[in-house]
């Protein structure tokens, strides 16, 4: 794609980029004691503009691969959570604390195993009832995998 000339937002004290503003746009209302405008031009495609507005180039997308913090977190917890659901997690922490403490467990511990293991028995309930019942379509969690893999199959 060809480039275009783009006019990019910038906070005037930090020097941080706010965003691009549309070329036809008019920028009177824009107060320039707050914000500053640089013209650039640039490719949607494979162009961004990578820093602030006195150090900032622009940089093609396919020069380095860029990672967040956030990005490694949420890809870390996905993978902790596919294997470990939050609520398998609660459960293993629940026991593991029942086993070890015995009867020194605070009453309030006590009370939310009690809530959590109704809580499970009702779910149980609930699956049973809805996969035999003719008014419902319950499709388990093995049922789902098992399509999936099938749907991967292409050999």
């Amino acid at each position: 794609m060809p480039k275009a000339t783009k006019r990019l937002l910038f906070n005037k004290k930090t020097g941080i980029l706010i965003g691009d503003l549309p070329l036809e746009q008019e920028v009177s209302g824009i107060s320039l004691e707050k914000f500053v405008i640089k013209e650039v031009e640039i490719d949607d495609i494979s162009e961004f503009w990578d820093g602030n507005y006195t150090d900032g180039k622009v940089r093609t997308v396919g020069e380095k691969t860029r990672f967040t913090e956030g990005t490694v977190n949420t890809e870390t917890t996905v993978e902790i959570e596919s294997t470990y659901p939050l609520t398998r997690q609660l459960n293993i922490l629940r026991k593991t604390i029942e086993h070890i403490g015995g009867e020194n467990v605070p009453e309030e511990f006590v009370k939310m195993c009690e809530h959590i293991q109704d809580c499970i028995d009702k779910g149980k309930v609930k699956k049973k009832t809805y996969k035999e019942s003719d008014a419902y379509d319950f499709i388990s969690d093995e049922e789902i995998l098992e399509k999936e893999k099938l749907a991967a199959d292409l050999e």
